[in-house]
């Protein structure tokens, strides 16, 4: 495995905090998985997404909701948060995944609810409230390793 480190930063978003140790898992799973795979570089890429799962999510059990985080280029080195998306099942029935919960940082509008409206981020002091606990829940999740399944794609 190569160690190799490429100069990655992370934006900030001017209507929400976006707290450093979760810029620093978002960069630090860029560079495990480059780490991993010796033909690729952060050159010729323009957009990355990172896919963290529970595998013990279960419709009918619940758990920690698999989550979406991308990220879209800016500059040489420069990113920044395109949206976090979480995913789950409304029911202990449901058979398949439903948006629970998105924050799309590019058109500054996030969805609060399963069957809710999209609304503006910004001035609205509901969603930087559920984006704070959101954040806070899944980095505390994240420090105890409760999820287990991480991927990365690195799409040019």
């Amino acid at each position: 495995m190569r160690q190799c480190m490429y100069i990655m930063t992370i934006n900030p978003i001017s209507f929400i905090d976006i707290h450093h140790d979760l810029k620093g898992f978002i960069i630090k799973s860029v560079h495990e998985h480059l780490a991993k795979t010796s033909r690729l570089t952060l050159d010729n890429i323009h957009y990355v997404t990172i896919c963290i799962k529970d595998s013990q999510y279960k419709a009918e059990l619940g758990g920690l909701r698999p989550v979406e985080i991308a990220l879209k280029r800016r500059g040489v080195h420069q990113w920044e948060l395109a949206y976090i998306s979480v995913y789950g099942y409304l029911t202990a029935q449901s058979i398949a995944l439903t948006r629970w919960l998105d924050f799309d940082f590019q058109s500054g509008k996030c969805l609060l609810t399963p069957k809710g409206d999209w609304q503006k981020m910004e001035d609205n002091p509901r969603a930087v409230k559920l984006y704070q606990q959101w954040e806070d829940a899944f980095l505390s999740a994240m420090n105890i390793n409760q999820f287990d399944d991480i991927k990365v794609m690195l799409i040019g």
